[in-house]
């Protein structure tokens, strides 16, 4: 265990980006809101954080304020802006990762170690579907909670009335447990694609992402000329798009992570039904792609050297 953590460090040291890119988007974030904030505040006495587009003197007009839903909501919105911004580092760094190790020839140096191949790609598997999605994860949770306490200070400050129903504890704890849950059941979806990066990482012997992009252009052109038919395109769409339909019921809104009407939900839209997302072939069908995917990475990487 002590060997895959410290591989696990590896992966971050050498991928500083995955730690870098996510502390810069918060650090931005925080130096825009709460600079126009405090911009606001000394500025003719406006109210500098606006809510529902609207200057405030109270929050009783506000029902996902006054539910203490209005942080959750919020914390939404910095998992989703996170989130796109993870989901293109990501595949840029699987795709990279094992080639780089070939590229700069640093892989005769790992292969003298007493390190398994199969240990060598799981650190970096696990990387990219675990750890830099734990990272983005607080980083999107410390700006929230920054922008939360200076947004409440802001408020009070300007006279607004009920700031303390932002922080209910009920529906803070619900979104706090409920954004990593939520970000689990999002990448196992995800998995088959990632280690579809991986394998065309391992394979490259130049351009990996060439070779990541290429084969799945190319069965579309050719199903196009041979059989005019669009079934690669849909069922590749559907893999990189399909979990959010599969899994997401944005009819409800907002109601706080936790179980309603047998329903799982969260700060974060609710979950249509868990247990058929959990059991359906789709997602088990896209695990066990991953694994072969994986395999051939393995195998791949124990007899490629460089590159």
């Amino acid at each position: 265990m002590s060997t895959f953590v410290a591989l696990l460090r590896r992966e971050l040291w050498e991928h500083r980006s995955l730690v870098i890119v996510p502390g810069a988007l918060a650090a931005l974030i925080l130096a825009s809101v709460i600079g126009s904030s405090i911009y606001g505040l000394l500025h003719g006495g406006a109210i500098g954080l606006i809510i529902g587009g609207h200057a405030m003197d109270s929050f009783d007009s506000f029902s996902d304020a006054k539910s203490g839903q209005f942080i959750p909501a919020f914390y939404l919105g910095m998992l989703i802006c996170f989130g796109v911004v993870l989901s293109v580092s990501l595949p840029l760094y699987l795709i990279d990762c094992l080639y780089s190790d070939r590229r700069d020839r640093s892989i005769l140096f790992w292969k003298s170690l007493p390190i398994s191949d199969a240990e060598t790609v799981m650190s970096k598997l696990t990387t990219g579907l675990l750890v830099a999605p734990a990272v983005a994860l607080i980083a999107a949770f410390v700006t929230t909670f920054v922008l939360a306490v200076a947004g409440s200070i802001v408020l009070w400050l300007g006279g607004v009335e009920g700031v303390s129903s932002l922080w209910q504890p009920g529906p803070l704890m619900r979104s706090i447990v409920g954004a990593p849950v939520i970000a689990l059941l999002i990448l196992l979806w995800y998995a088959p694609v990632a280690a579809w990066c991986l394998l065309a990482s391992a394979w490259a012997p130049r351009a990996p992402l060439l070779w990541a992009t290429l084969p799945p252009i190319a069965l579309i052109i050719a199903e196009q000329v041979t059989f005019r038919t669009t079934h690669v395109p849909e069922f590749l769409g559907d893999r990189m798009g399909g979990v959010f339909w599969r899994l997401f019921d944005t009819s409800g809104g907002f109601t706080g992570f936790g179980v309603h009407d047998g329903e799982l939900s969260g700060g974060l839209p609710a979950v249509r039904d868990l247990v058929a997302y959990l059991t359906s072939m789709d997602l088990w069908g896209g695990i066990a792609a991953a694994a072969v995917f994986t395999a051939g990475a393995i195998a791949l990487r124990r007899y490629r050297d460089e590159t």
